[in-house]
């Protein structure tokens, strides 16, 4: 594959982002660009065995590994799905969860395959968290919005492999995030303030302080985690060993949470907002890292420091999926390598792709020259754009049209292959949208 080599050079220390002096002798929070308008989303980063990884994906799957300073893209599957998030051991072994219940494990330096899972996991979902005390001992979570879809997914790697959590075991929710503080003392966290412990034998539900939605959770023993999530503004819970309660709320809506038994409380979440909290005092200490970013995760780093990252996808009104870290107290600007998106080879350029999405378009084809069909005429088969189950129903613009599906209507939509649609919020019925050089997924 050819490669081209790009690079991206840090801000100065507060080019990022920094916040109000502290007054009391702190040093502000500050953060610097190691990474931004990376062609693809980044959604999850994490650190372990000496290794740095972030993942994501726009066409598919994306994996960005810090190696001699700089990042380096691994070879993946082409059919992985993007990724939403990793986790690795001490030895830098480990595994990146995302769409289409893809699960791939590291297994070395740029090293990723596919691992089987059999029926424990179902290709109709999205994991969208994964934890683990070993690489024999990880729980992955995930599920679907979309109806007709499975709606939760929890499932745990043994040495005898994968095993799907029994039904009933988990809150009937779409769940997003793990982490525990012992293999027998495991939480996740999902929509709808879902809340799950598993103790070393099975699930339990747990009684939850709010119904909105919580997407990550962190801890540094069992008796001190945190879940982080909400629905308009964000929310920080904190469970004592023996119940759950509402500790902090922030401006934004919140997508990240990482601390340690040394380190205080880092949150960050949408339009670039971080937040250092004192975890004694609750004294706080707030950023804007990149203002058009939304920041979707957040690791420690050996030495010290704490990485974050994610994309514009609402941060800036009109998402065009571009990635970017941000660092304080460590440095990881550098070059990188990426495939070269002018001459993408047949795995790039299906990557992501649904069995039944048609043939690629050219991203810089017309309309025209697709010949989009017109108002109530039906989308049918190849070259025409839309599957042939779908019904256009007028232009939007020269590139955009709908058609209609069964949909719940969604406020997020994802397109990234060409061929399918997603639900458009605000329509008396569920409607998809349809884009030429792509498709958008109802998420």
């Amino acid at each position: 594959m050819a490669r081209a080599h790009i690079a991206w050079l840090a801000a100065a220390a507060c080019a990022a982002g920094c916040g109000s002096p502290p007054t009391d002798g702190r040093e502000p929070l500050a953060w610097s660009v190691a990474l931004s308008e990376l062609p693809a989303a980044l959604r999850g980063v994490c650190a372990g065995g000496g290794a740095i990884v972030a993942v994501g994906g726009r066409d598919g799957a994306l994996a960005l590994e810090w190696t001699d300073g700089r990042w380096r893209a691994a070879p993946l599957p082409r059919d992985a799905g993007r990724l939403w998030w990793c986790w690795l051991d001490r030895d830098g072994r480990g595994f990146a969860v995302g769409e289409r219940g893809t699960v791939l494990a590291r297994t070395g330096p740029l090293a990723w395959q596919r691992d089987p899972t059999g029926d424990a996991i179902p290709t109709d979902a999205t994991l969208y968290g994964v934890w683990g005390t070993s690489v024999d001992d990880v729980h992955v979570v995930g599920g679907s919005f979309n109806p007709g879809q499975t709606r939760t997914v929890a499932a745990r790697r043994t040495p005898d492999g994968w095993t799907a959590a029994p039904v009933g075991s988990v809150p009937d929710a779409v769940l997003f995030k793990a982490w525990g503080a012992a293999a027998d003392d495991v939480w996740i966290v999902g929509a709808d303030g879902a809340l799950a412990h598993f103790d070393g034998t099975g699930w339990r539900p747990f009684a939850s302080p709010t119904a909105q939605r919580l997407i990550a959770v962190w801890g540094t023993a069992g008796d001190d985690v945190y879940a982080v999530g909400g629905d308009a503004a964000g929310v920080v819970l904190h469970y004592d060993g023996a119940a759950w309660a509402p500790w902090a709320s922030t401006p934004e809506r919140l997508s990240g949470v990482w601390t340690a038994a040394d380190a205080p409380l880092y949150v960050v979440g949408d339009r670039g907002y971080t937040a250092r909290i004192d975890r004694a005092t609750g004294q706080r200490d707030e950023a804007i890292a990149l203002r058009d970013v939304d920041l979707h995760a957040a690791v420690g780093l050996a030495g010290g420091g704490v990485a974050a990252c994610g994309a514009d996808l609402l941060a800036g009104g009109n998402p065009s999926w571009r990635g970017a870290l941000v660092t304080t107290g460590a440095d990881l600007a550098g070059p990188i390598d990426l495939p070269d998106a002018g001459a993408p080879d047949a795995a790039t350029a299906d990557a992501g792709r649904p069995p039944d999405a048609g043939p690629a378009v050219d991203a810089g084809a017309s309309a025209d020259a697709a010949a989009l069909p017109g108002e109530g005429e039906p989308c049918g088969p190849p070259p025409d754009l839309c599957r042939a189950d779908l019904t256009c129903w007028g232009l939007l613009t020269s590139e955009v049209f709908l058609c209609t599906q069964e949909c719940a209507l969604a406020s997020e939509c994802f397109a990234y292959g060409p061929g399918a649609c997603c639900a458009v919020p605000g329509f008396q019925t569920a409607q998809r949208v349809c884009i030429p050089a792509g498709y958008a997924e109802c998420r």
